[in-house]
């Protein structure tokens, strides 16, 4: 804002000092005086960060002279961006943030954005499964907290997120500067949460603040999967540049894909989803792409390929008329109060013998979640959320039909899994052409037994204050 003027008294005092500019504002000069001889004026006020300004020459005119303009203030500190406090990071080889520390950083249980299950949660506190190692997490630290799964029965609050400051850590018990907003249990509340698949899987992830992130040509910045409790998250803020010359990826870092099908004669597996891991049959585990059907069900006289996972759309059919049933679509648009990890694929359906074809294919995992709050934002690499392929062919066109390892003609490939998410909240962004992609993984190639059904597309939604250049895939939601 602009500050106020101060005046000058008459005579030959001086003009008054100007108040303070606040935000980087120059503060406006004092008012002149007047009397036989002027006053000099008044000194201009300092902006925020900013220097005082000079005092204005006296007049001889009757009237005192103009305060000094207040210095040129910094710019305001922003919680969007961060604070900088881990400083910047240089990525040149491979870095991955759940295990890798950055600078004089030192934690034992993990990286930068070290991340922790939860077994219970308050609304001013959490108690983690265990206590964090010295310098791991620290008052004023800034911490995400989310629900990455839920179970069959209960998921409505999968992907509820917030970030919060740390006041304190003791043992295992961590307390929250303010209270969180969101519930992350099984219905409206903080019920059930833990590390079983009969739980909500909440984690507590450390936010880490760069000043600017450099990842160069021959760098990949990424971090851990999910695993089944927590992992598959990348977030990070940076209150200067963030530069990608060579890879941001979470590819194939979200939920798993329908496992590997070795039992003859079986329907695939289901990939996994929101609701948990999948279970043997065709039809979808909400995002989880159904498995492919066996020999012998009633269907085909071979195994059947699957379906892709979902997402932002439905996934793909396989190409046989026994494929599972496609992965639906789940989720919202701006990823402003839900972030969801990619689903899987299904697994292929099985031959009645397996020792002159392979088993049915796996499926293809989801992509991860990237959320990247940068002043600036420059992607001449690629930055990746994008889902896995399932197994299938290497070598169609040289397929030998008698191979067990890499010809899936009488049993089925697996589907692709689905692309995770992608928000970034930027100031000014030169994002190239589609070199940001949460597209979906590609199904297995098979023959007899049919294609694989690809996974959805994820989610990209941008938040973009000033300049946005370039293009995504799919195309992001831009939020104002």
């Amino acid at each position: 804002m602009t500050a106020v003027a101060g005046t000058s008294s008459a005579g030959t005092d001086a003009g008054g000092t100007g108040t303070a500019g606040t935000g980087g504002s120059n503060a406006s000069a004092g008012t002149a005086g007047s009397g036989v001889t002027g006053g000099a004026g008044g000194e201009g006020g300092s902006g925020t960060s900013g220097e005082s300004g000079s005092a204005g020459e006296s007049s001889e005119t009757g009237e005192g002279g103009n305060g000094g303009a207040g210095g040129e203030g910094a710019a305001p500190a922003s919680d969007e961006f961060g604070n900088g406090a881990d400083g910047a990071l240089s990525v040149d080889g491979d870095t991955d943030l759940a295990t890798d520390n950055s600078g004089d950083r030192s934690c034992a249980d993990g990286g930068d954005a070290v991340g922790y299950s939860i077994g219970a949660l308050t609304s001013t506190g959490a108690t983690l499964t265990q206590s964090p190692a010295a310098g791991c997490l620290a008052v004023g630290d800034e911490v995400l907290l989310i629900n990455l799964q839920g179970t069959a029965g209960a998921h409505d609050n999968v992907g509820n997120y917030e970030t919060l400051k740390v006041a304190s850590v003791v043992d295992d018990a961590v307390t929250f500067a303010s209270a969180k907003t969101r519930f992350y249990g099984d219905a409206a509340d903080d019920t059930n949460i833990g590390t079983t698949r009969e739980q909500q899987r909440v984690v507590l992830q450390r936010v880490p603040r760069y000043t600017n992130v450099t990842v160069a040509a021959t760098g990949s910045l990424s971090a851990g999967a999910w695993d089944g409790v927590k992992g598959g998250v990348l977030f990070f803020r940076a209150n200067g540049v963030v530069s990608v010359a060579g890879a941001l990826s979470m590819s194939g870092k979200g939920y798993e894909g329908g496992a590997q099908n070795t039992l003859v004669n079986s329907t695939g597996f289901q990939g996994e989803s929101i609701a948990g891991l999948g279970a043997r049959g065709e039809a979808s585990n909400l995002g989880g792409g159904g498995g492919g059907i066996g020999d012998g069900n009633d269907c085909e006289s071979y195994g059947a390929s699957a379906a892709g996972g979902g997402y932002a759309e439905q996934g793909a059919d396989g190409s046989n008329a026994c494929s599972g049933n496609p992965g639906e679509s789940y989720g919202e648009a701006t990823l402003l109060t839900k972030l969801l990890l990619g689903s899987g694929g299904g697994s292929g359906g099985t031959d009645n013998v397996l020792f002159d074809n392979p088993p049915g294919g796996f499926g293809g995992r989801g992509g991860g979640i990237v959320v990247v709050m940068a002043r600036q934002l420059s992607v001449a690499g690629e930055l990746l959320a994008a889902g896995g392929s399932g197994e299938g062919d290497l070598d169609p066109e040289n397929c030998n039909g008698g191979s067990i390892t890499d010809c899936w003609d009488f049993s089925g490939p697996g589907g692709g899994g689905s692309g995770g998410s992608v928000l970034l909240g930027v100031d000014q962004a030169t994002l190239g052409t589609e070199l940001v992609k949460a597209a979906g993984g590609l199904g297995g190639v098979g023959s007899a037994a049919g294609n694989g059904g690809d996974g959805s597309p994820g989610r990209i939604a941008l938040h973009a204050q000033g300049t946005l250049e370039g293009t995504t895939l799919p195309a992001a939601t831009v939020n104002d």
